[in-house]
């Protein structure tokens, strides 16, 4: 069975990183997740580092952010094999991911769950393209 924790080294929390990938980066958007990537020089010992968000703007209580925010984390620590296996061809270079949640409304794990797998598939066949 494949490794599916989600250790603190796979996440990304570096401010200049997050300040590139927003800046840099390409979007993709997969309701209610939108998912913004960009495969930079490799710099710890994990393929793909990823943050995940939600804005503060639309969802005013934390407890509501930080929901999300685990929903998010269970389903990629479930789907993170789909990337691992499009980062493999990547030698010294890196996947930084950040996914932002964007939906208005409190969508069900199951939604967030079928999104991520979705997206994550798509972000793969994106990283497969760009690295031909």
């Amino acid at each position: 069975m494949p490794d599916v924790r989600l250790r603190k080294e796979e996440r990304l929390k570096s401010r200049k990183q997050l300040g590139a990938l927003f800046a840099e980066g390409r979007s993709t958007l997969v309701f209610p997740i939108r998912f913004v990537w960009m495969i930079t020089t490799k710099d710890g010992v994990y393929p793909v580092r990823v943050a995940f968000s939600v804005a503060k703007r639309r969802w005013k209580r934390a407890v509501d952010r930080n929901l999300f925010k685990r929903r998010m984390r269970e389903s990629y620590r479930l789907h993170k094999h789909i990337l691992y296996d499009a980062a493999t061809p990547l030698v010294d270079q890196q996947i930084l991911i950040s996914c932002l949640y964007t939906a208005d409304a409190e969508c069900p794990f199951e939604q967030i769950h079928a999104a991520m797998g979705k997206g994550l598939k798509r972000l793969a066949e994106q990283i497969s393209q760009t690295t031909k």
